[in-house]
């Protein structure tokens, strides 16, 4: 089974120095750490550095004390409450047993991401049904058969030599618009 740990405030999405990047008034992933924040610290390129740890007012932070011995690592699994990036992500420790800090390479796996998907390029997101957002009633679009292409001109097409048109079984050219059936 997983074992669960309390969620951290953010999670890093680069490499960092552990030394300086991640105390007090620090940036991780758009988040100004404070003292006693536990972060996710999973990017490094030493990766037996990464694991939970709870920001100091300067200097490295700690290994979080539910992550601060290597049994507490395989199947450990947290939740990143804020951040540009990985806000609302879910992230599961993929080792296996034996884990030892310090010499063992600790990989983090995204498992969930609640509110992570994003919509752009003429595709609209509205909670968790993502449509087709034309611009100005053109280009892809809803239509009673499925989907359909709304060409802003026809000027220069031909629709006997570049379209095979169909009768609801291929594309067909309908006033302006060109739907695939």
């Amino acid at each position: 089974g997983l074992d669960t740990k309390a969620s951290v405030v953010a999670a890093t999405t680069t490499n960092g120095t552990l030394a300086t990047a991640f105390a007090n008034g620090q940036t991780v992933d758009g988040v100004t750490l404070a003292t006693g924040n536990r972060i996710l610290i999973k990017n490094q390129t030493d990766a037996t550095a990464n694991g939970i740890y709870t920001v100091n007012a300067s200097g490295a932070p700690t290994r979080s004390t539910d992550m601060d011995l290597g049994s507490e690592f395989p199947s450990a699994y947290v939740f990143v409450e804020q951040g540009t990036v990985n806000a609302d992500t879910g992230w599961v420790c993929t080792n296996n047993a034996p884990v030892t800090l310090g010499s063992t390479n600790i990989t983090w796996t995204q498992f969930s991401g609640a509110g992570t998907y994003t919509a752009n390029n003429g595709v609209l997101l509205t909670g968790s049904v993502f449509s087709f957002a034309p611009e100005s009633g053109k280009g892809l679009q809803t239509s009673s058969n499925g989907a359909a292409i709304k060409l802003a001109t026809t000027s220069g097409l031909n629709v006997a030599s570049d379209l095979a048109v169909g009768a609801g079984n291929g594309i067909s050219v309908l006033a302006n618009t060109v739907a695939i059936d």
